[in-house]
């Protein structure tokens, strides 16, 4: 093994990364025990050190622990002892087991895959994760992992990676939107090979990954999301109609995160937004929009805020509201999807219906200021309307509150009295 001396590697960002990291108790705990007791190291891998050559932070910490997974899992109980701490074992086959630290997130430890360090590292997804650091400040780099960071380059470690753990095609994606970062063009075509074992798949697991990928995405990686066929291979088909060049364009209008300064992703609605262009045309087709969305493991919230985006997409299709009616009625309709839809109101899909000012207008409306409905609530109940006009509660009252409510929203009746006017001619 040729290890990387600090004196090589260690600039002054990266240092003051890295005291943070070991600086956590736990940890230092957690080297002596292995080191004094057990004899063993505690070495860092995968997206951690990735991160701490770009100079950020984490607390996402994987280790490696050089002995076999059964070695390991026989150290459960001896760690929790010493260190104080819940140990969870994660995965007993591989030998994986959690420290469940108390003021951070669990720090993670594996025991070795393979015969040899080496051999371990090169099981792994890309090259920019196959980089070890040891206790001395020491590097493993033998595929050339901080070169491709420097290029910010994703580069598949072996052509069969993605063929081993099909979901790992959505992480590389993930991690190109997350980073800002260009996927080689031996792993883009290894990705699109690949991508129909993305079938077999829990939903669970795509919808995290695919998630996680929309939070960080633009225009550009949108199309290396084209091109892998990610989305063809996570419901088993051949080809699916995808208005790409409408969520390119959409995306290019939409101010992006700078992901230089380490700033955060898109928010969740923004992610749903992006989703519901993804899945514009799939949901009309067969074998029929729900069992498109089954395959992703939706939250009833998430599928909620789907639909309703959509139903707001069919009615500027058909016309942009413009009284305030309408636009009451267009609020009613999308919920909480509003803003999100309004986004991508001006692409071509809507028929070119929506202007600018149409949707400054609508977005207006769907706010609680400069809004020319009225926002604060009806001041009229059902029990006081039943009283006034001298009737029993009953069907009736739904309906007449529901006209009244638009009325009070759309400023055509401005006090009680006219509310109160107004429900007499409806009844």
């Amino acid at each position: 093994m040729r290890w990387i001396p600090p004196a090589a590697w260690l600039t002054p960002v990266r240092a003051q990364v890295l005291g943070k990291l070991w600086a956590r108790p736990e940890l230092t705990s957690l080297v002596d025990i292995l080191a004094q007791d057990f004899d063993l190291e505690l070495l860092l891998v995968g997206g951690a050190v990735r991160d701490l050559m770009l100079g950020r932070e984490t607390q996402d910490l994987d280790f490696l622990v050089p002995c076999p997974p059964a070695k390991l899992l026989n150290l459960a109980e001896q760690l929790s002892a010493s260190l104080s701490s819940t140990v969870i074992v994660l995965d007993p086959v591989r030998g994986v087991l959690r420290v469940c630290a108390r003021d951070h997130q669990g720090i993670d430890l594996a025991a070795l895959q393979g015969d040899t360090i080496e051999a371990d590292l090169h099981r792994r997804d890309l090259t920019v994760n196959a980089i070890l650091l040891n206790p001395q400040g020491e590097l493993l780099d033998p595929f050339n992992g901080r070169e491709d960071l420097e290029q910010k380059i994703l580069r598949q470690v072996r052509p069969e990676v993605f063929g081993e753990d099909p979901l790992r095609i959505l992480r590389c994606l993930r991690l190109a939107a997350a980073l800002n970062f260009t996927i080689e063009s031996q792993t883009q075509d290894s990705l699109r090979r690949h991508s129909p074992d993305l079938i077999e798949v829990a939903g669970e697991r795509i919808h995290d990954e695919l998630f996680k990928f929309l939070a960080w995405t633009d225009s550009t990686l949108i199309e290396q999301l084209r091109q892998s066929m990610a989305l063809e291979g996570i419901w088993g088909v051949s080809h699916l109609e995808i208005p790409w060049p409408w969520l390119q364009q959409a995306l290019n209008t939409q101010p992006q995160d700078d992901k230089e300064e380490g700033r955060g992703p898109r928010s969740e609605h923004a992610v749903l937004s992006t989703l519901a262009v993804l899945l514009f045309e799939i949901r009309k087709s067969p074998p029929g929009g729900k069992d498109w969305l089954d395959r992703l493991k939706l939250s009833g919230q998430e599928l909620r805020f789907l639909q309703d985006w959509w139903r707001g997409a069919d009615l500027l299709s058909e016309k942009t509201p413009s009284t305030p009616r309408e636009i009451y009625r267009f609020r009613k309709v999308v919920g909480k999807a509003g803003n999100g839809l309004l986004d991508f109101a001006h692409c071509q899909a809507f028929l070119g219906h929506a202007s600018s000012q149409d949707i400054d207008r609508l977005r207006s409306g769907l706010g609680a200021h400069d809004s020319e409905l009225r926002v604060d609530p009806m001041p009229l109940t059902g029990k006081e309307l039943c009283s006034h006009l001298g009737k029993k509660p009953g069907k009736w009252v739904g309906p007449v509150l529901r006209e009244l409510e638009t009325a009070w929203v759309c400023r055509e009746v401005q006090d009680v009295e006219e509310l109160l006017a107004l429900s007499a001619s409806l009844v």
